[in-house]
């Protein structure tokens, strides 16, 4: 960047003809003023010289380099009381410039639960399911323009002994397809959490108050 690229002098032009140079440079992610190539790059200034005779480049060529940053959010429907189902939604959203494809790695929280996924963006998603705690559903959407969203569900019933436990806590991350296209890594990770409420009734018996009953009374 910023340099002067010669060719030499011994290039033979026929009359009437031209000659190809072409310049290529490795895109990295980040902006310009951060050491990346995202945005346009422009190239001018390029001279010919034939004869004594030099010519000037008419017009500007630039190129545009897109740089995805998509982002993820989830969501829990909590509170819950025991035996309501415990929902968790995973929220991609492609942010940045250009196509992207965007994988959505989801592990499922808990212990002994059986999660099923959901929504019109399920279908992206494997495996088919349901799927055990502690195993992960991976979800890629491709060709996703930025501002386009993608929504899963991911259910499981609750039960009565996660009442005294701390709360259910569920993680999804990203990464974008190639994973060095991502120009920035901190909205790639979201976590919510639900807490399972159970009910406490109680039941309190009480008598008259101690009197003198004749037989015919009512107790």
């Amino acid at each position: 960047r910023g340099r002067k690229c010669w060719c030499s002098n011994s290039l033979t032009v026929p009359a009437g003809g031209s000659i190809t140079v072409s310049v290529t440079g490795t895109t990295t992610s980040g902006l310009p003023a951060a050491g990346g190539t995202c945005g346009t790059i422009t190239n001018t200034g390029a001279t010919a010289s034939l004869l004594g005779i030099t010519s000037e480049q008419g017009a500007p060529a630039s190129v545009l380099v897109n740089c995805p940053d998509p982002s993820v959010s989830k969501t829990g429907n909590g509170p819950v009381t025991a035996g309501d189902n415990l929902v968790f939604t995973g929220t991609v959203t492609a942010g940045g410039t250009g196509t992207q494809s965007v994988v959505l790695n989801d592990t499922m929280p808990g212990s002994g639960l059986s999660w099923t996924k959901g929504g019109a963006d399920a279908g992206a998603c494997t495996p088919a399911g349901p799927v055990n705690s502690g195993s992960a559903y991976t979800c890629t959407f491709n060709n996703l323009n930025p501002g386009d969203t993608r929504a899963v569900t991911f259910t499981a019933p609750s039960n009565p002994a996660m009442c005294s436990a701390q709360p259910i806590s569920n993680t999804a991350t990203i990464h974008t397809e190639p994973i060095a296209a991502d120009v920035n890594g901190s909205n790639n990770s979201s976590t919510a959490t639900i807490t399972v409420n159970c009910p406490n009734v109680t039941l309190t018996k009480t008598d008259r108050k101690s009197t003198r009953l004749n037989s015919s009374h009512s107790l």
